[in-house]
């Protein structure tokens, strides 16, 4: 659904953060925005117990904060001292810039293309790179810059040193995988920790690589109606 504001009444600040699971977390982090009048809108979190990690996701009323807004954003590096954890405070009016990359096949970024356009998703389309020109004219006719980079088959090295240098051009908040069918180099990775979204098939990472429905088949995996 397109982004109605007038139905937000504000913009809201969006506090993400990560840090080692303990008790008290919630407590600390609504406590110090209640401190400050702060309004919560909506928030989640979770728990990965087996890497003993916690998330947490929170949107705040900007209105709320009002005047004690400095003084909210000043106390959070302490929390964050005292919880050991990374965290960011962005505002919901600021566009996140991404960076789409592309594989063969096209719908998922025809219908990233389409979202975008629409505003379905608030998003500013920098670019999308593929090892593939069969999309070249798609999304030119979208009005977005299109980088492609061709895969040599022995060695990745090459392509991705051109992408790498390409994102620190750009800059992006996020970087979407559209049926990209290429293991990302782990200095890609460290580079954007948290900032990459791979869209594919749920039978990942049972049967990787390309057809992994017709892998699934040929293993014999049946799929059970409800």
């Amino acid at each position: 659904m397109k982004r109605n504001r007038d139905l937000n009444n504000s913009n809201r600040f969006i506090l993400k953060l990560q840090c080692p699971d303990q008790v008290g977390i919630v407590a600390k982090v609504t406590a110090l925005i209640a401190k400050y009048q702060g309004s919560i809108v909506e928030a989640s979190q979770f728990g990965d117990l087996k890497n003993e990690q916690f998330f947490m996701r929170v949107e705040i009323s900007e209105d709320s904060l009002g005047s004690h807004r400095k003084q909210f954003e000043d106390e959070l590096p302490l929390l964050a001292e005292l919880l050991s954890m990374r965290w960011s405070l962005t505002s919901s009016d600021q566009q996140k810039k991404i960076v789409i990359f592309a594989g063969k096949q096209e719908h998922c970024l025809s219908d990233l293309l389409s979202r975008c356009n629409s505003q379905d998703l608030d998003v500013d389309l920098l670019a999308v790179v593929s090892n593939y020109r069969d999309h070249e004219n798609l999304v030119k006719a979208y009005g977005v810059n299109y980088h492609y980079i061709p895969f040599d088959e022995t060695n990745n090295n090459n392509a991705f040193t051109k992408i790498e240098i390409l994102l620190q051009q750009l800059q992006p908040d996020l970087i979407i995988l559209a049926r990209f069918m290429r293991i990302l180099p782990s200095s890609l990775c460290e580079t954007y920790p948290g900032r990459i979204i791979n869209i594919h098939h749920s039978f990942l990472p049972s049967f990787i690589g390309a057809n992994p429905y017709e892998q699934a088949f040929d293993k014999g995996v049946k799929m059970i109606g409800k």
